[in-house]
């Protein structure tokens, strides 16, 4: 079945202009509606702990509504001062960015909003092809509409020998976000630096990256490049000094990136820097402690909505204990969030009206944290203190069975817990963290092997000590499931009402049993007298939700196995 691609959990950026319905859509959903272009941008935080950016749009054409020559554009997302925000699925701009927005403005405020980054028709992403069809279609909503100029051509007679040319690039097959060093070899690359561009993951490729900072080495006939974050799989660009380019996709090579890593920058040292995101296991030195972060995990609690909701939270629960068993990553269920406890949003998961509070998507999962930890360049770090999850309350979500018109829940949620263990998106349909979901049931299989392995070596490096708190510990469940290699596939755990029924093959003897909760909390310690190959015990006073069940055997080894509650 064909399926309609979506912007991880935003509209996709690619669409035809052709279609003056979507068009006409977007103006009709619009209050505003200007051509413009981003002069600049300022970020700080709300009343509510959170970082906002609002950008600054000069109106050079007013194709809807009524407005100042300058519209300020409110997202979620932002660095102020020594704190960063990183939110997956938000909007975010570049200076000089130009193009026409559409519009509708915030509940209270004279800022405005936008839900979908495709309701930005970005002039620097289209050819001349694109412009004139463009142009059509806008003319046709637009009758007043001053066109869009084509792209100038270069007309300059140059030789052959100034056009750049690439041989070969290796590896092909390279991750981002990690320092991986990518090395491009060839001619006519320049004497002076120039830059690389690499598929943008966050719009499929539909625009570059373009890196300067991250170039190790630069001559005529090498370059040596770090993958940054954004980097997705496709072509890249080597953009000369002089502005001639080259993609490498024309010559042949295609970069595979199966995976990427959230990483910031900071000038604290001068020039700028690329720092790696870590996990920690508690509050920071010189900051307040907090019981959301401590004791080496991270707490989650649910807002009443959603941890009412049995399907929602059953399925997070089974996607965070996914995440943590395998990889390690030590994410714990908190339960509800109390009244007691109902001021402080800390590692909250929640649902809540995205067109209300200006949100971009259908969820999104927001990283905060302090913008640099360490006592010189070689170990500077960013440190993730607060994690929030938060799905839209007006989505129609499927849970178990979902239908063509609705979002997949467990699929989102295991994407969403892949932002939180600090994976960026990629450029994949079959990738779990690729940038575009669909309409429908995406059939989630569980964590493939590139993101648990790659999952346990971002687990071991924010384990490791650092200098300014403590180490995230490894989770409970990581550590008990590394025990048993699960290879009695004879043993049957079955639950019937309030009962839990163990069986072993004959010549395998239970010894003990526990029972535990995501957290690692004992519910159950069953010692038993006499070994047996089966048991049955109740479980009436545990709350619904998702546990282990460890089998000590009489060959000295273990076995787990989850069950939903």
């Amino acid at each position: 079945m064909k399926k309609s691609y979506l912007f991880i959990l935003t509209l996709s950026a690619a669409y035809s202009f052709a279609q003056t319905n979507i068009l006409q859509q977007f103006h009709n959903e619009s209050s505003l509606v200007i051509e413009g272009k981003i002069i600049g941008s300022s970020s700080y935080f709300d009343s509510n702990g959170d970082i906002f950016t609002n950008y600054e749009v000069q109106t050079s054409q007013l194709l809807k509504g009524d407005s100042d020559s300058i519209v300020i554009l409110k997202a979620l997302g932002g660095i102020v001062d020594d704190h960063f925000q990183v939110v997956s699925h938000q909007l975010k701009f570049k200076l000089n960015d130009e193009g026409i927005f559409f519009l509708n403005k915030n509940i209270s405020s004279n800022t405005y909003k936008m839900k979908y980054h495709e309701r930005f028709i970005n002039y620097r992403k289209l050819n001349n092809e694109e412009i004139k069809t463009a142009n059509d279609a806008l003319l046709e909503l637009y009758p007043e509409f001053t066109t869009i100029l084509s792209k100038s051509r270069d007309d300059r007679n140059l030789k052959t020998t100034n056009f750049p040319n690439i041989e070969s690039i290796s590896p092909l097959d390279i991750t981002a976000g990690t320092n991986s060093e990518l090395t491009i070899n060839g001619s006519g690359f320049g004497i002076e630096k120039g830059t690389v561009g690499f598929r943008n993951a966050n719009d499929g490729g539909a625009s570059f990256i373009f890196t300067y900072s991250e170039i190790i080495e630069w001559t005529d006939e090498k370059i040596v490049v770090e993958v940054p974050d954004l980097a997705g799989s496709g072509g890249v660009k080597i953009k000369k000094a002089d502005n001639y380019s080259i993609d490498s996709a024309f010559a042949g090579f295609s970069l595979v990136i199966p995976y990427s890593q959230f990483t910031i920058k900071t000038t604290t040292f001068g020039d700028s820097i690329t720092v790696p995101l870590r996990h920690i296991g508690a509050m920071p030195n010189g900051t307040d402690p907090s019981d959301h972060l401590s004791g080496g995990n991270y707490k989650f609690k649910m807002n009443s909505e959603f941890f009412d909701n049995i399907d929602a939270k059953t399925m997070f629960l089974q996607g965070l204990s996914e995440w943590s068993c395998k990889t390690g990553v030590n994410f714990v269920d908190a339960g509800l969030l109390t009244s007691s406890d109902a001021e402080s949003t800390i590692n909250l998961v929640r649902f809540a009206d995205f067109d209300a509070n200006g949100y971009g998507g259908a969820a999104f999962t927001s990283l905060k944290g302090i913008y640099g930890c360490g006592a010189n360049e070689a170990n500077y770090v960013g440190i993730v203190t607060n994690i929030d999850f938060v799905y839209d309350s007006n989505i129609s979500w499927g849970y178990d069975v979902v239908s063509n018109n609705q979002f997949d829940f467990e699929w989102t949620t295991a994407h969403e817990i892949g932002h939180a263990s600090l994976f960026l998106h990629v450029i994949d349909q079959n990738n779990l963290m690729h940038y575009a979901g669909s309409y429908g049931d995406l059939n989630y299989g569980g964590l493939n092997q590139t993101y648990i392995d790659a999952g346990k070596e971002k687990v071991s490096f924010s384990a490791s000590p650092f200098n300014c708190g403590l180490e995230m510990s490894v989770s409970e469940c990581f550590q008990t499931l590394s025990l048993s290699q699960d290879k009695y596939n004879a043993i049957r755990i079955k639950l019937s009402g309030s009962s839990i029924y163990v069986n072993t093959p004959e010549s395998l003897d239970i010894e003990k049993i526990i029972l535990f909760d995501i957290s690692g909390r004992i519910v159950k310690n069953i010692n038993m007298k006499v070994p047996s190959n089966h048991h049955r015990f109740d479980i009436e006073n545990t709350s619904s939700q998702i546990y282990f069940i460890q089998l000590l055997l009489s060959d000295n080894t273990s076995h787990l196995r989850k069950i939903i509650l």
